[in-house]
C-alpha cells in the first residue's frame, strides 16, 4: 500500500510540475502579444495611431432602427464620423459583431473638422424576430472604443 501512495505522489508530482513548465512556457511565448486583427477589419493607417496626440470623434447618430421588415433583404445603414480636434482622427478598425455584416469606410484618416462614412450592410438571411447587431470602432480619441447599432424586426 505504501509503495503505490508512493507512485501516485510521484505521478501527481510530474503531472503538477509539466502543468506549470507549460503554463510558464506558454505566458512567456504570449508576454507582450498584441493580438492581430484580420486585414480586412485593420486599417492602412493603423501605425500613426502608434504615437501621435489624440483627437476627438463624434457620430451623427449611434443606432439605426429599420423597424419591421421583411426576410432576406440587405439593410444598409449610414453613419457619419466628424473628427472635431485639430489633430488627425485615425480609425484603426471596424468591427462588426456578426458575419452578416460587411462595412465599407469613406477613409481611414480624417483631418480636422472632417467626416468620413461607415456604410454597415446586414444580409437578413436566415434572422427571425427581433435583431440588435452592433459594429465597435476603435480610433484614437480618449474613449477608444464607439458602437454602431443597427436594429430590425424581421417578419415571415
Amino acid at each position: 500500500m505504501k509503495t503505490k501512495n508512493k507512485k501516485l505522489i510521484c505521478i501527481l508530482v510530474i503531472v503538477l510540475s509539466i502543468g506549470w513548465i507549460l503554463l510558464t512556457v506558454g505566458s512567456s511565448i504570449y508576454e507582450g502579444h498584441t493580438p492581430v486583427r484580420s486585414i480586412e477589419h485593420q486599417s492602412p493607417a493603423v501605425k500613426d495611431t502608434m504615437q501621435g496626440p489624440l483627437s476627438a470623434l463624434s457620430i451623427n447618430k449611434n443606432t439605426v432602427n429599420f423597424g419591421d421588415i421583411s426576410g432576406d433583404t440587405v439593410l444598409s445603414a449610414q453613419f457619419i464620423l466628424h473628427n472635431e480636434s485639430l489633430n488627425p482622427l485615425i480609425i484603426e478598425y471596424v468591427n462588426p459583431d456578426c458575419s452578416c455584416t460587411n462595412y465599407s469606410i469613406s477613409k481611414y484618416r480624417i483631418e480636422s473638422k472632417d467626416t468620413a462614412t461607415v456604410h454597415l450592410n446586414v444580409d437578413t438571411r436566415n434572422k427571425a424576430g427581433s435583431q440588435v447587431l452592433r459594429s465597435v470602432i476603435k480610433a484614437n480619441t480618449r474613449e477608444e472604443m464607439y458602437m454602431l447599432t443597427v436594429r430590425f424586426n424581421v417578419i415571415r
